[in-house]
């Protein structure tokens, strides 16, 4: 008997909490559609400097949608010469900042993609390196969408984030000539760079696997770091590289071998 009036009074307390509207059945979040490829670029630029800074792994999910490095041997993979030539640290012993305000002219270096594709992890490259305006030599090698791996301020090894690299890819998007020859609008081998070294247009069509434009954006800064072109300061400073600038036009894309596109219709 009891057990019964506890349940006649629980029900008639929820009639009337329904009847006066005091009770509600909370809604399920809305669905949000899935970020654009570029939208989650800008997301995750926006936490690559303190991600870079711990030397953090990230974790990748579903809702990020930037994907770890999906090549696991070396970045940089030598072709002719076989033992990498001069390539790899091109650049690395130079003075960083003069480099940066555009005040050092050689070694150069014009990058020409032989083999890419938007499912391909690593990308050929010819590169035309030149020692002055009549010197020069021709280097074949692999880029790869692979891991990157730095020292922290301990010395200790730390994986770039990929969102670190996307950064780096945007500062390179904004160099410009400051001063000197350039070819214009124009893209050579050398020896002298385009205006704007590396404002490449591909088109990021939307697509169910990732395009060339994407998987370019993951090449390039590899392809920095590899040279020496771009160092930890590129990534390490944050806001401040916006402002001081990343003004280095001495390497330079020349140009896509069209018969080297994976991505080309048969």
């Amino acid at each position: 008997m009891k057990r019964t009036f506890s349940f006649s009074v629980a029900l008639s307390a929820l009639v009337v909490c329904a009847n006066l509207g005091l009770c509600e059945t909370p809604e399920p979040p809305p669905s949000s559609p899935k970020p654009s490829f570029w939208q989650r670029v800008k997301n995750g630029v926006a936490q690559g400097v303190e991600q870079s800074r711990t030397g953090s792994k990230r974790q990748t999910s579903l809702s990020d949608g930037l994907t770890d490095s999906r090549h696991q041997g070396p970045v940089f993979e030598p072709i002719n010469p076989p033992t990498g030539g001069r390539f790899q640290g091109l650049f690395a012993s130079d003075d960083h900042q003069k480099a940066q305000l555009g005040q050092l002219s050689w070694p150069r270096a014009a990058i020409t993609f032989t083999e890419y594709g938007g499912e391909l992890a690593c990308w050929t490259i010819r590169a035309k390196i030149w020692s002055s305006p009549r010197a020069n030599t021709v280097e074949t090698f692999r880029v790869c969408d692979a891991p990157v791996m730095s020292k922290d301020d301990l010395g200790q090894a730390a994986t770039l984030q990929e969102s670190s690299l996307l950064y780096l890819n945007r500062r390179m998007l904004g160099v410009r000539v400051m001063s000197g020859p350039n070819t214009g609008s124009e893209r050579t081998e050398g020896p002298n760079p385009p205006l704007e070294p590396w404002n490449i247009r591909v088109s990021r069509t939307a697509t169910s696997h990732r395009n060339i434009g994407e998987q370019l954006s993951m090449i390039l800064p590899r392809l920095a770091w590899v040279s020496g072109y771009a160092t930890d300061a590129d990534i390490y400073r944050g806001s401040r590289t916006i402002a001081t600038g990343f003004q280095d036009s001495r390497m330079w894309f020349a140009g896509f071998d069209p018969a080297g596109n994976r991505d080309a219709q048969p």
